[in-house]
C-alpha cells in the first residue's frame, strides 16, 4: 500500500512536470506560428487551422503517454506489492476479514468453559478479533496467522485466557527468530499443556520458549525447526522427576546435541524423536535389567525416572567402568543398555563429548558443563527486543 501510495505521488508530479513542458512547448509554436504570418503575410486561414491541429495533437499525445505512464507506475507498485505478499483486491482483503469474524466466533466459543476460574466469561468475538489484529500490527504479522496459532494454543490446552497471555509475546518471538508465528503458538499450547494446574502458565511458557531459542542459537537446531516438534519434548518432561518446564530444558538440550555433530540425528524431526525413544526405554523389562547390571539406577521419586542428564553421567561413567572392560568395551556396553536405535542418537553426542575431553573424571565434567550449558541458555529481554527491532526494520 505504501509503494502504491509513493509511485502514485511520484507519478502525479511528473505528469504536472511534463504537462508544464507541454503547455511550454504549446506556446513556443504559437508564438512561432505568428511569427511566420507577421513576416509573410501569406499565411491563409487553412494553413493556421492546420499549424494549431497539429499543435492539439502534439499536447493530445503527450497527455496520454503520461496518464499511461501514471498507470504503468501505480501497477508496478501494485506488481510489487502483491510480490511481498500484499493483498491488494478488496476481494481479498473482505475475505481475510470475513475469515478472521469466523475464527473469532469459533475461538469464543471453544474458549469458554463455563464455571472454570480463567474462562468462566465468553469472550467477545470482536474483542478477540481487535487484539489479533493489534498484535499482527505491532508485530509485523498477519492478523489471521496470529488468529491461527491462538486457536491452535486453545486447542492444545483449553485456555484461552493462558494464550491470549502469552499471544504478542509469541508473535515478537517469531519474528525476532524468523519462525511462523502459528506454529511457535502451536509450541507454546505444547508446553503450557505439559504443565500442571494451578501453574503460572504464561510466565513458565515465556521462559520455556525463549530457553529454546537461546538454545537453538547455541547448538544445531534453530527454534523456527523445533517448534513443529515441541509435542515430542514436552510430552516426555512429566516422567521424570523434577519440575516439567525444567524437564522440557533438559529435553531440549538433548535434541540440540543429537542434532549437532556429535550425534547421529539427521533431521531437527528426528533429533524429537530421539527424546521419545530415549523416555520409552526406561519403560522396557529388558533394558531395565541391563542398566540394573551395571548399577545404573533409573528410578526416581514419585514413580518418576531420574533427572535426564544423572542418567546420561551415571550410564557413561558405567560403560567406562574397568570391571565391564573398560573404554575398550564401551560401546557394547552403551549399546546394551540404550539398545533402540534411536535412543542411542540421543546418547552419541554426549558420548562423543565425553571421549574428546579424556574419558575419566574429565569427560564426565565435560559432559555435565555442555549439558547446563544448553538446558540453561535464555535470550536476554535486551537481546530478544534487539532481534525484534531488527526485524521489523526490513521492507517486508
Amino acid at each position: 500500500i505504501y509503494a502504491g501510495k509513493v509511485a502514485a505521488k511520484q507519478a502525479a508530479d511528473e505528469i504536472r512536470e511534463e504537462e508544464k513542458k507541454t503547455k511550454a512547448y504549446e506556446r513556443e509554436l504559437a508564438k512561432q506560428s505568428r511569427a511566420r504570418e507577421r513576416k509573410t503575410h501569406q499565411s491563409s486561414q487553412e494553413d493556421r487551422a492546420k499549424v494549431q491541429q497539429q499543435n492539439k495533437a502534439a499536447v493530445g499525445m503527450a497527455g496520454r503517454g503520461l496518464r499511461a505512464a501514471g498507470g504503468m507506475a501505480l501497477g508496478v507498485a501494485g506488481d510489487l506489492a502483491r510480490g511481498a505478499g500484499v493483498e491488494t483486491s478488496f476481494g481479498s482483503i473482505a475475505q481475510k476479514n470475513f475469515d478472521l469474524q469466523q475464527q473469532a466466533a469459533d475461538l469464543s466459543n471453544a474458549g469458554f468453559m463455563n464455571g472454570d476460574a480463567r474462562n468462566g466469561v465468553r469472550i467477545d468475538p470482536n474483542q478477540l478479533a481487535a487484539q489479533t489484529m493489534s498484535v499482527g500490527k505491532a508485530t509485523g504479522n498477519d492478523a489471521n496467522d496470529v488468529m491461527e496459532g491462538l486457536q491452535k494454543f486453545v486447542a492444545k490446552t483449553g485456555d484461552l485466557q493462558s494464550g491470549r497471555d502469552v499471544l504478542e509475546d509469541m508473535a515478537r518471538l517469531a519474528k525476532a527468530t524468523g519462525s511462523n508465528m502459528s506454529d511457535v503458538a502451536d509450541a507454546a499450547g505444547d508446553v503450557a499443556s505439559a504443565l500442571p494446574e494451578g501453574a503460572d502458565k504464561a510466565k513458565i511458557v515465556r521462559d520455556v520458549m525463549t530457553g529454546i531459542a537461546a538454545q537453538g542459537k547455541v547448538g544445531a537446531v534453530e527454534i523456527k525447526q523445533l517448534a513443529t516438534q515441541m509435542t515430542k519434548i514436552a510430552a516426555a518432561s512429566g516422567q521424570f522427576e523434577g519440575k516439567a518446564q525444567d524437564n522440557m530444558l533438559a529435553f531440549g538440550a538433548m535434541a540440540q546435541m543429537a542434532r549437532s555433530g556429535k550425534g547421529g540425528a539427521a533431521s531437527a524431526s528426528q533429533a524429537a524423536n530421539t527424546i521419545g525413544s530415549f523416555t520409552s526405554t526406561f519403560a522396557k523389562g529388558a533394558r531395565l535389567d541391563s542398566f540394573e547390571k551395571f548399577g545404573v539406577n533409573v528410578a526416581g521419586a514419585g514413580g518418576k525416572n531420574r533427572d535426564p542428564k544423572q542418567i546420561i553421567l551415571d550410564s557413561l561413567k558405567a560403560a567406562n567402568d574397568t570391571k565391564f572392560g573398560g573404554p575398550a568395551n564401551a560401546n557394547r556396553n552403551m549399546g546394551e543398555m540404550f539398545k533402540d536405535v534411536n535412543a542411542r542418537r540421543a546418547m552419541m553426542g554426549w558420548e562423543n563429548t565425553y571421549k574428546e575431553a579424556g574419558g575419566g573424571d574429565a569427560g564426565l565434567k565435560a559432559v555435565s558443563a555442555k549439558f547446563d550449558e544448553l538446558a540453561s541458555s535464555t535470550l536476554s529481554a535486551q537481546e530478544a527486543q534487539e532481534s525484534f527491532a531488527v526485524a521489523m526494520r526490513t521492507n517486508k
